[in-house]
C-alpha cells in the first residue's frame, strides 16, 4: 500500500498533528493545582463537555469499528446505540447529582465514603485494568489505518502514536483535552458525512440499490430474538447487557465521570450527560451507515475486495483507494487528532486514579510534576499493550470484551452502593470478588456471549452483597445517607428537593 498517500495527505496530517500539540501547549499555561490540571477548575460548560464524552468514547475505535462491524456481520449490535439517552437519563437521576454534590476528584473516592479504602482500592483497580486496555485499543487502532495506507509497519505507527500522544497528555489538562475533543469532534463527523454522501452516489441505483446489495449479504439484519445466550448478538443480549454497560460506564468509569465532574454547576453536569446521550445516537447510526455502503461497494468491486487482508482493515483501505488526494489526508489527520485527544484523556484519566486513589501525595508543590511521571508511565504501558491487543479480535469485540470481563462487577459495586442503604463494605466486597469470579468463569468455560459477561457479573454483585450485608453488621449512618435515598431524604430536609 506504500506510495498511496501523496505529499498533499502527508502535509495535511503533519498541520493536524502540529496544531493538536499547540492546543496542549496553549492550555498547559497557568496550571497551579491539581483540581486545574485534572478537572479544569471545574469550569466547564455543559457543551464542550458533553461533546469531549462523545468523542472520548468515539475515537477510532468506534470510527473505524461500526463499519468494519457491519461489513464483516450485520446491523445489530450497533442499533444497541438506541438504548444510550435511556441509560443516560438513569445516569443523570442515580449518579450524578450524588457524585458532583461530594466535589470529589475520582468516582473511588465515593466507595472510600461509602465503605471504606479498601473497596476504593478494589474498585480502582479494576478501572484502571479496563482502561489500560482501551488504552492500548485506542493506540493500536488508528496504527492500523496509517498502516493500511502508507506502508508504514504497524509497529512503527504503535510506538509513534504511544510517543507523541504522551509527549501531548504530559503537556495538556484537562481543559486541553476537553477543546481538543470539543474541535476534532467535528472533524471526524465531517469526514463521516463525506464518506456516505460518496458511497450513496455510487450506484446507478442511489441508496435503496446500496441497500439491497448489502442485504442480499445479510449485512442489514437488525433483529435476532432468540433467547439462546449463546448466540452472540441478540435483543435480549442488547438490551441487558449494553442498558447495563451504559449506566455503569458512564456512572462508575472515571474517564467519562471527570469530564462531567469538569462542568461548572450540578444543572451543566447533567445536561452534558444527557446531551451526550441525544447526540451519539445519529453519529454511531451515520458510521453503521457506512458499513452497510461498504458491503455493498465491496461486493460490486470484487478485483477491490481480493486486495482487503482483513474485514476489520476495511475504512482505512477504503479511504487509500475511494477517496480523492487530500481528503484521505484529512480524513487519517482527523482520526489521528481526535484519537490523540482520546488517549491523553484516558491517560490522564487512568493517572488520576493512581494519583488520588493510590499514591495520594500530601505535598502539593509536587502534585503535578508527579502527575505528569505517572502519565509517562501509563503512557509507556499502553503503548508496549498496543503491540499485543490486535490478537483480540474485531475492535468491537476488544472492547467488548475487555469491558465487560471487568467493568460488570464494578458497576454492580456501584449501584449497590448507592441504590442500597443497608449494604456494607463486607457485602460489597464479597459481592464484586464472587461477581468477578462468575464473569471470568462465564469468559474462559462457557459459549455464553460476551453480551451478558458485564451484566450477569453486576447481577451476581449485587445479590450477594445484598445477602451479605444483611446478616453482617449495618453501614453507620453517615454512610446510608450517601446513597440515592439518602441523599434524596436530605434534600428534602433541607428544602431543595
Amino acid at each position: 500500500m506504500a506510495g498511496v498517500f501523496t505529499p498533499m495527505d502527508y502535509a495535511v496530517m503533519a498541520l493536524y498533528l502540529v496544531l493538536t500539540m499547540c492546543i496542549g501547549s496553549w492550555f498547559a499555561r497557568g496550571q497551579r493545582s491539581t483540581s486545574d490540571y485534572f478537572l479544569a477548575g471545574r469550569s466547564i460548560a455543559y457543551l464542550p463537555a458533553a461533546i469531549s464524552i462523545l468523542a472520548t468514547d468515539l475515537s477510532a475505535i468506534s470510527y473505524m469499528g461500526v463499519p468494519a462491524w457491519v461489513f464483516e456481520k450485520d446491523l445489530q449490535y450497533p442499533l444497541g446505540i438506541t438504548l444510550m439517552p435511556l441509560g443516560m437519563i438513569l445516569v443523570g437521576i442515580v449518579f450524578v447529582p450524588l457524585f458532583y454534590r461530594l466535589q470529589i476528584f475520582t468516582v473511588y473516592e465515593y466507595l472510600g465514603m461509602r465503605y471504606n479504602n479498601k473497596l476504593r482500592m478494589f474498585a480502582s483497580t479494576m478501572f484502571v485494568l479496563t482502561r489500560a486496555g482501551w488504552l492500548a485499543t485506542a493506540i493500536y487502532t488508528p496504527s492500523v489505518a496509517v498502516a493500511e495506507i502508507t506502508g508504514i509497519p504497524a509497529w512503527c505507527c504503535i510506538v509513534g502514536m504511544g510517543v507523541a500522544t504522551t509527549f501531548y497528555t504530559v503537556l495538556g489538562g484537562m481543559k486541553a483535552v476537553i477543546w481538543t475533543d470539543f474541535l476534532q469532534f467535528f472533524v471526524l463527523v465531517g469526514g463521516a458525512i463525506g464518506m456516505a454522501i460518496l458511497l450513496s452516489v455510487s450506484f446507478d441505483g442511489g441508496v435503496g440499490e446500496m441497500w439491497s446489495i448489502a442485504a442480499s449479504g445479510q449485512h442489514t439484519r437488525m433483529f435476532d430474538f432468540s433467547l439462546d445466550p449463546t448466540i452472540e448478538v441478540t435483543v435480549a443480549a442488547l438490551f441487558f447487557g449494553q442498558m447495563f454497560r451504559y449506566t455503569t460506564e458512564y456512572g462508575a468509569d472515571q474517564i467519562i465521570a471527570q469530564r462531567y465532574f469538569a462542568a461548572r454547576s450540578l444543572k451543566e453536569s447533567i445536561k452534558s450527560v444527557l446531551f451526550n446521550g441525544i447526540l451519539v445516537v445519529p453519529v454511531v447510526l451515520l458510521l453503521a451507515y457506512i458499513g452497510v455502503g461498504l458491503a455493498a461497494y465491496y461486493g460490486t468491486h470484487p478485483d477491490l475486495a481480493a486486495t482487503l487482508t482483513e474485514p476489520k482493515r476495511v475504512m482505512p483501505h477504503f479511504i487509500a483507494h475511494g477517496l480523492p488526494a487530500g481528503l484521505s489526508g484529512l480524513v487519517i489527520a482527523g482520526i489521528l487528532a481526535a484519537t490523540m485527544s482520546t488517549i491523553s484523556g484516558g491517560i490522564q484519566s487512568v493517572a488520576t486514579s493512581t494519583m488520588v486513589d493510590f499514591l495520594r501525595p500530601t505535598s502539593r508543590v509536587r502534585e503535578l510534576l508527579m502527575a505528569r511521571s505517572v502519565m509517562v508511565f501509563w503512557g509507556i504501558v499502553a503503548t508496549l499493550a498496543g503491540l499485543y491487543v490486535q490478537r483480540l479480535g474485531t475492535f468491537l469485540e476488544i472492547m467488548g470484551k475487555i469491558w465487560s470481563l471487568f467493568s460488570g462487577p464494578l458497576g454492580g459495586l456501584f449501584l449497590l452502593g448507592v441504590l442500597i442503604p443497608r449494604s456494607n463494605a463486607t457485602g460489597a466486597l464479597t459481592g464484586a470478588l464472587i461477581g468477578t469470579a462468575t464473569t471470568w468463569g462465564l469468559a474462559s468455560y462457557t459459549e455464553i456471549s460476551w453480551l451478558w459477561w458485564g451484566v450477569t457479573g453486576g447481577a451476581v454483585t449485587m445479590i450477594v452483597g445484598i445477602l451479605v450485608s444483611l446478616v453482617t453488621a449495618p453501614p453507620s449512618s453517615e454512610q446510608r445517607r450517601l446513597t440515592l435515598p439518602g441523599y434524596a431524604e436530605a434534600g428534602r430536609a433541607e428544602g431543595t428537593l
